[in-house]
Order: structure tokens, then C-alpha cells, then sequence
């Protein structure tokens, strides 16, 4: 079992992007109200300049163990090792840390700055074979789409209240905008990148590509004080 979910960490990422290097797959004893009970962890360790393919992993990830629960996001703090700063996914029993490795402990290693790395572990303790078997992730890169992902470079010192102020006040076409906090992620020691998603089924009609464009160079005018823009 442990075999097959490892292998989901890197079959659950889309065509042409890099796979996660599974270094640990374990079922570990520990003592619960006075009992022994067995922790199953798979951890993952993937290196990716873009956070949206992080998060999305983990996304994916959740929808293949096949739970339909919402899914509860949390900050996680910096830890004392001092290992990065990132994120808890909890969907029903299953949880998942999305961590990205700080340049503080790559330098204290000796690791390149320049690699943006990431690290995934699940737990797995209640999560049930049995009901789940079935599940499998689908890749609906094929299917047509009127969301479209963004992601915008900002400076450190900008504060989340102002991004999402900014953000809830744009007014383009009357779409839906979705960001939220666990989507801002290191970029650089002066910057951030902010990961939101446009829903343009929200007009409640059709849009040709025409329409969309002159919606991002809108988009981008109005954001152009905070950052810069780009499509993922």
C-alpha cells in the first residue's frame, strides 16, 4: 500500500513537469491515550520554481486518496529547525504539510539558493484502503476551461491586508477573483509570488480569447503598483 501511494506524489503531477524524489515511505509506533498506534508518513521532496505546482500536487494528491470533505488550509509557523515555512492541508482524517525549504537552511547545508525546494508529508494513519481503492485522480488538462491561474511578484514588505484589498476591489468584466493567503509563497529574499485564480464562469456567457486578453491588460495596469503579472 505504502508503495502505491509514493508512487501517487509523482504520477498525480501533469505531463512534462518534474517528478518528486520519494525519500521516505515509513509506519512509525506511537503511544495515543495510553495506546500503540501505527503512523503511516510518505514523504516527498520536489524541486519547482512555481508554487501553484506544489500546491496543485497536493490538491491532486487529496483528490486521489478519494475523500470529497472539504479541504481546511492552515499556516504553519516557522519551525525551530528552521526547515521553511508553508502550509497544513487537512481534508476529513487525511493531512498533508506543504513546507517550502527556507534559504536559511540551505545555506546552513549547503544547498543552492537558486533551487526553489519543497517538501511533502502525509499522513496516512486514518486513512482507509479499503472504502478509497477505487479512487483515482483524473487529469482534466483536456477538458475546456474559462479559469484562468495567475501569479504576481510582489515585495516582501507588502502586507497580505493590502494585497487583498486590492485584489477584492478590482472591478474587470465583473468576474470572480480567488486568492487567499496560503497561495503567497518565497520567491526570492526580497520578493513573494502570489498564486489567484480568475473565474470567468461567473459572467454567466461565453468569452472568446479577445475578451481575455484585454481583461489581463486591464488586470495588469490596475496591479501594475503592487507587482508584476504573469499567466501560469
Amino acid at each position: 500500500m505504502l508503495t502505491s501511494l509514493a508512487t501517487s506524489l509523482s504520477s498525480n503531477l501533469k505531463k512534462g513537469q518534474k517528478t518528486v524524489r520519494i525519500f521516505e515511505s515509513n509506519k512509525v509506533h506511537s503511544h495515543q491515550n495510553g495506546s500503540l498506534v501505527d503512523k503511516i508518513y510518505v514523504d516527498g521532496l520536489m524541486v519547482e520554481k512555481d508554487p501553484y505546482v506544489a500546491t496543485s500536487l497536493v490538491n491532486s494528491i487529496l483528490k486521489s486518496l478519494g475523500s470529497s470533505k472539504e479541504i481546511i488550509i492552515e499556516e504553519l509557523a516557522l519551525d525551530e529547525a528552521q526547515i521553511g515555512q508553508g502550509y497544513l492541508y487537512r481534508q476529513g482524517n487525511i493531512e498533508i504539510k506543504l513546507i517550502q525549504i527556507s534559504n536559511k537552511f540551505k545555506k546552513k547545508y549547503d544547498i543552492s539558493l537558486s533551487k526553489s525546494l519543497w517538501w511533502i508529508s502525509c499522513d496516512l494513519t486514518a486513512w482507509d484502503y479499503r472504502i478509497n481503492k477505487n479512487s483515482r485522480y483524473t487529469d482534466e488538462s483536456n477538458y475546456p476551461s474559462i479559469k484562468r491561474s495567475y501569479s504576481l511578484l510582489v515585495d516582501k514588505k507588502v502586507g497580505w491586508a493590502k494585497l487583498e484589498k486590492k485584489l477584492n476591489s478590482l472591478v474587470i468584466f465583473d468576474v470572480d477573483f480567488y486568492v487567499q493567503p496560503s497561495e503567497r509563497f518565497e520567491e526570492s529574499e526580497q520578493t513573494d509570488i502570489l498564486n489567484f485564480e480568475i473565474d470567468f464562469e461567473s459572467l454567466g456567457r461565453t468569452i472568446n480569447s479577445h475578451e481575455i486578453e484585454s481583461f489581463e491588460e486591464e488586470m495588469e495596469q490596475e496591479l501594475s503598483k503592487l507587482g508584476k503579472i504573469k499567466k501560469r
